[in-house]
C-alpha cells in the first residue's frame, strides 16, 4: 500500500481543530512521518476523522458503499432480519465497518415485530426468553443487546413488563454488553431508565422530555442517540396525511438542546433505512449531514457536533483504534472542503475518503 500524505489542510482531530499539517497513511495506519509518498494537496479543506454513525438499519451491502462514499467510515446497525444478513458484510475491506446487535428484542405479543417481518424469536416472552435472547445475539457477535420499547395503545404499541426489561438489561451487562433501548415517548423514557439501559435512541416528537427526565438521563450517565433526522421526516410525512396530528418537530430540537445544556452524552445516529414497513426512510451516508445540521440547529456547537460524530461514540463503544487523528490509529479519514468547525454545512463538500488506509472509490 502506497504512503500517502495530506498538506495544507486543517486538522480536526476528534477534539480540536488545528491549522494545516501534514498528515500520513502507512499501512493502513496514521503515520507521524510526512516525507514521501504520494502528496495530496488539501488547501481550502479540512481533514476529518471518518465519522460515526451510531443508528441505521443494514439491508444490502450497497448501502455500506453509499456510507463510505458520504464519509461514514463506521456504522452501528440496529437491527437486521437475519444473522447471515450482518455476517457478510462485516469487515469488507474498502467500505463503511459495521457493528450490529443482530435480533432486536421486542414485547410480548407486539405487532410490530411481525409488521417489520423480523422472526418469531425475537419477541421475548418470559424471563428465560430474555436470557436466551440475550445468549444468542452474543453468541453471533453482537456488539450490543437492542431493545424496542412501544408505547402501550400508540400504533397498537403493547407494553414491555418491567421485569422483562429488566432481565434483559441485566442479562446484557453479565456478557459486558451496552443495552440500547428505541423509545419514543416520555413514558417509554421513563420505563427504559428504570430498567437500566445504556442508551436511549429517538427523541419524543409528541410533546418534550420532561426536565425530570432530563435531569436523571444525566445524573445516570445515560448516553442519548437522538436521531433528529428521521424523526423530522416522520413528523413530515404524518403532517402530509393528517394536517391537524398533534406531532411537532419542535419538541424534538426542545428536547436535544435541553440534553445538551444539562450535559447528556449525545451521540450522531441517522436511522439509515429503506425499510417500506416504517414511517420515515433516511438515506445511507448523507443522513448524517443532515443530522449534523440538525444538532447545530438545536444549538450544539459545530466543533461540539462533530464530536458526537468522531472520538465520543468511539470512545464510549470502545473502538479505541479510531474517531481521533493521531499516529497509530485506523486511518479512517474523511476530507472536505472548507470547514465544518465553521459552517456545519461544509461537512456535506465530500473531496476524499480513505478506511483503513483504503481510499474509497
Amino acid at each position: 500500500m502506497e504512503k500517502t500524505v495530506i498538506i495544507n489542510a486543517k486538522v480536526f482531530d476528534g477534539n480540536t481543530l488545528s491549522e494545516p499539517k501534514p498528515i500520513a497513511i502507512e499501512n493502513g495506519l496514521i503515520s507521524d512521518s510526512a516525507e514521501g509518498g504520494n502528496v495530496i494537496d488539501g488547501t481550502g479543506c479540512t481533514l476529518l476523522p471518518g465519522l460515526i454513525d451510531c443508528h441505521i438499519h443494514l439491508d444490502l451491502a450497497e448501502h455500506l458503499d453509499m456510507c463510505a462514499k458520504n464519509g461514514v467510515t463506521t456504522a452501528l446497525d440496529m437491527g437486521s432480519r437475519t444473522r447471515e444478513l450482518v455476517d457478510s458484510m462485516k469487515e469488507l475491506d474498502g467500505t463503511c465497518n459495521v457493528l450490529s446487535c443482530y435480533l432486536p428484542a421486542f414485547a410480548p405479543e407486539s405487532k410490530l415485530f411481525g409488521t417489520m417481518q423480523f422472526p418469531e424469536q425475537a419477541e421475548i416472552k418470559n424471563i428465560d426468553d430474555a436470557k436466551r435472547h440475550v445468549g444468542e445475539q452474543v453468541s453471533f457477535g453482537a456488539d450490543y443487546i437492542k431493545i424496542i420499547i412501544e408505547e402501550k395503545g400508540i400504533n397498537n404499541g403493547v407494553e414491555f413488563p418491567a421485569e422483562l426489561l429488566a432481565a434483559l438489561v441485566e442479562e446484557a451487562h453479565k456478557h459486558n454488553k451496552k443495552a440500547i433501548a428505541h423509545v419514543v415517548t416520555p413514558s417509554t423514557f421513563a420505563g427504559a431508565i428504570k430498567a437500566g439501559v445504556d442508551i436511549l435512541t429517538h427523541i419524543p416528537f409528541i410533546k418534550p422530555l420532561p426536565s425530570k427526565t432530563i435531569t436523571t438521563i444525566v445524573e445516570s450517565g445515560k448516553v442519548c442517540i437522538p436521531t433528529m433526522i428521521v424523526m423530522k421526516t416522520i413528523v413530515g410525512n404524518i403532517k402530509k396525511h393528517v394536517p391537524i396530528a398533534p406531532v411537532n418537530f419542535k419538541h424534538v430540537r426542545k428536547s436535544v438542546s435541553a440534553l445538551y445544556k444539562s450535559g447528556a452524552p449525545l451521540f450522531t445516529g441517522t436511522d439509515a433505512n429503506c425499510d417500506a414497513t416504517v414511517p420515515g426512510n433516511v438515506p445511507y451516508g448523507s443522513g448524517i449531514f443532515d443530522e449534523l445540521s440538525l444538532f447545530v440547529d438545536a444549538r450544539i456547537p459545530p466543533l461540539k457536533a462533530l464530536q458526537c460524530a468522531t472520538s465520543k461514540p468511539a470512545e464510549y463503544f470502545g473502538l479505541a483504534d479510531r474517531g481521533t487523528i493521531s499516529p497509530g490509529k485506523r486511518a479512517d479519514l474523511l476530507l472536505v472542503k472548507g470547514d465544518p468547525v465553521a459552517n456545519i454545512d461544509d461537512i456535506r463538500n465530500t473531496k476524499r475518503v480513505w478506511i483503513n488506509g483504503i481510499e474509497v472509490k
